[in-house]
C-alpha cells in the first residue's frame, strides 16, 4: 500500500495514489520510455504499469525503488518535488535559505505501515534526506537492490539490517552505511516503534 499524506490537508487515498502514478508517468515520459519498454525492465506487463500510473494499482516498496532506479530519479521525485527553490509554503530567506516548518513536510505511508517523512525543504541534486518510522514488525521481507548509497542513524527503537550475507541489529544511537546495490532489507523486530534518519545518495544523479 502506498499513499501520500500532506499534513496540512485532508487525506484522500484515491487522489494521492493517482498523484504518485502521475509522477511516475511524468518521469517515464521525461526519460522517453514507453509503457512496454519500462514494463519489460520491471518484469511486468505494460498493462500492469499503466494501472500503477493511473492509480488503479499500488506499487510495493520494492517496486517503487525499482522504478525510480531505472528512471534514474531520486526518491524525492515521488513527492512531486520540482527543481524550484521553494516548496509548499516554505519561506525563502534573502540569503537563499529555505525553511520547512513541521506541519509542511510531506509523508509517504508505504506497505506495512512504514512512513517516510521528507526532511529536506527543497530538492538537493542526488540526495534524499528522510525520517523513516517503522511500526512494530514493520519493514519488508524481500531484498531490495537499487542505485545509490545509504546511511541510517537510529533515533529510537531497534532495527535489523540484512545487507548481503551480513546481519546487523542497530539500537538508538547506532548508525550504518552501505551500498544500495547490495541486496538489503530492514525490519523492526521489537514491540515499539523504531525511528531513523536516512541519507540516500543517488550515485547516478549526484553532483
Amino acid at each position: 500500500m502506498l499513499r501520500i499524506v500532506e499534513k496540512t490537508s485532508q487525506v484522500n487515498l484515491d487522489h494521492d495514489e493517482l498523484e504518485v502514478g502521475s509522477r511516475i508517468r511524468e518521469l517515464r515520459l521525461e526519460k522517453k520510455f514507453s509503457l512496454r519498454e519500462l514494463g519489460a525492465r520491471l518484469g511486468i506487463s505494460a498493462s500492469a504499469l499503466s494501472q500503477i500510473e493511473t492509480g488503479k494499482r499500488r506499487p510495493s516498496v520494492a517496486r517503487l525503488h525499482q522504478i525510480v532506479s531505472i528512471l534514474d530519479a531520486p526518491l524525492s521525485a515521488v513527492f512531486g518535488e520540482t527543481t524550484g527553490n521553494t516548496f509548499g509554503t516554505s519561506v525563502e530567506l534573502p540569503e537563499g535559505a529555505v525553511v520547512q516548518r513541521q506541519n509542511e513536510a510531506s509523508e509517504l505511508i508505504l506497505e506495512g505501515g512504514v512512513e517516510w517523512l521528507r526532511l529536506s525543504p527543497t530538492p538537493i541534486p542526488g540526495i534524499d534526506l528522510l525520517k523513516v518510522t517503522y511500526p512494530p514488525g514493520g519493514g519488508w521481507d524481500e531484498y531490495l537492490r537499487h542505485n545509490g548509497h545509504e546511511t541510517a542513524h537510529v533515533l529510537t527503537g531497534t532495527l535489523n539490517f540484512d545487507v548481503g550475507f551480513e546481519h546487523h541489529t542497530l539500537a538508538a544511537g547506532d548508525s550504518i552505511s552501505y551500498s544500495s546495490t547490495s541486496p538489503h532489507r530492514i525490519k523492526n523486530p521489537g514491540t515499539e516503534v523504531a525511528v531513523a534518519i536516512w541519507l540516500v545518495l543517488n550515485t547516478s544523479t549526484a553532483v
